[in-house]
C-alpha cells in the first residue's frame, strides 16, 4: 500500500490559531507556508490559509470558519511577493517535480543551527534542495552530507531572495538567506522554470504512451500538440499530467476516453484549455478541440 502523510497548518476543528493570527509578520508567515508545502508529504490547504487569513474575533474553533476573505484574496493576486503567490508556486513546483513529492528525504549538516536543509531525489527524475532559514537574521550557510550531487548546475525556483549556491567538493555554500527566509532549488539544470508544460497527450495514436508532451500558452492558458492523424480511424484518447500521474478531469469534462475520427489523413491540433499551469486538472469553457492543421 503506498500512502504519504498529511501537512497541514490548520483545519476547522484545531484550537490552534490560523497562520495569519499566530504570525503577524509577512516573512514568517511564508516560511511556514514553504515549509508546509515544500516536502514529500500530502498537502492540505485548508481555505484561507492561501492568503494567511487570520481568526476571526470570537471564541472557539468557529473563529476559523468565518468567511474566506475575497478583497484580501484579489490583493494578494496581484501582488509579486504575496503569501498567495507564494502558495501557487510552490502548487507549480509539486506538480513539476516528482522528486518534491514522491522523493526520498537526505537531511544534510549546515554549518549553522540556525538553517534546515535537505535534498529530494527520486530515480529517473531531478533532484530539489529545499533550505530554510528559522532565525531572525540572514545566514549564509555550508551545506554536506552524502546526498550532495556532484553537478554544479542548478535552478532557483522558489524564494524570497537571489541565493547563489557554489559547489566546493561535496559541499555547497549558499549564499545569504534573509531572516525567516526560504529557497528550493532544481539540481542538475539551469534553464528551469514554472511553466514547463507537464501535460502529455495519451491515446491510441501513440499507443497509450508519455511520447506526444503537450506545449503550454501561458497567455491563453492551453496546451496544444500536432499530431498525425489517417482518415477513418477511430481514436481513443485522454490528457495526462505526468509529473503527478493524474488524468486531466473536471465537473464538464468526462473521465473517460474521448474519440476522434479524422475526415481526411493528415496533422491535427490537440488543444486543452485550463485554468492555470499549477492546477493542470481544473478545466473550464470549452475543455478541448481537435482540430485540422
Amino acid at each position: 500500500m503506498n500512502c504519504t502523510y498529511g501537512t497541514f497548518l490548520a483545519n476547522h476543528d484545531e484550537y490552534k490559531n490560523r497562520l495569519g493570527t499566530v504570525y503577524t509578520d509577512e516573512s514568517r508567515r511564508k516560511l511556514a507556508t514553504a515549509m508546509s508545502l515544500l516536502r514529500p508529504t500530502t498537502a492540505i490547504i485548508y481555505y484561507g490559509q492561501e492568503i494567511a487569513q487570520a481568526d476571526a474575533s470570537v471564541s472557539g474553533d468557529i473563529r476559523h470558519r468565518y468567511p474566506f476573505d475575497w478583497d484580501a484574496e484579489a490583493t494578494q493576486a496581484s501582488a509579486s511577493d504575496s503569501v498567495l503567490k507564494l502558495n501557487k508556486a510552490c502548487v507549480a513546483a509539486r506538480s513539476q517535480y516528482p522528486a518534491l513529492t514522491q522523493g526520498s528525504v537526505n537531511v544534510l549538516d549546515t554549518s549553522t543551527t540556525n538553517v534546515a536543509a535537505y535534498t529530494l531525489s527520486k530515480s529517473g527524475e531531478k533532484a530539489v534542495l529545499c533550505v530554510f532559514n528559522l532565525s531572525s537574521t540572514a545566514q549564509g550557510v555550508t551545506l554536506s552530507g552524502s546526498s550532495i550531487p556532484s553537478s554544479t548546475t542548478y535552478t532557483r525556483l522558489v524564494s524570497d531572495g537571489s541565493e547563489t549556491l557554489t559547489w566546493s567538493g561535496s559541499s555547497i555554500t549558499v549564499s545569504s538567506i534573509g531572516a525567516y527566509g526560504y529557497c528550493f532549488f532544481v539540481l542538475g539544470s539551469d534553464s528551469e522554470t514554472l511553466a514547463d508544460a507537464k501535460m502529455y497527450l495519451y491515446g491510441s495514436m501513440n499507443s497509450w504512451s508519455s511520447s506526444t508532451p503537450m506545449s503550454y500558452d501561458s497567455a491563453n492558458k492551453k496546451w496544444t500538440v500536432t499530431v498525425s492523424l489517417t482518415a477513418n480511424t477511430s481514436y481513443e484518447f485522454k490528457f495526462r499530467n505526468s509529473s503527478n500521474s493524474t488524468w486531466a478531469t473536471s465537473d464538464n469534462y468526462p473521465a473517460e476516453n474521448l474519440t476522434y475520427i479524422p475526415t481526411t489523413t493528415g496533422d491535427y491540433v490537440f488543444t486543452l484549455n485550463a485554468v492555470s499551469i499549477a492546477q493542470a486538472s481544473e478545466i473550464s469553457g470549452t475543455v478541448y478541440t481537435v482540430t485540422a492543421k
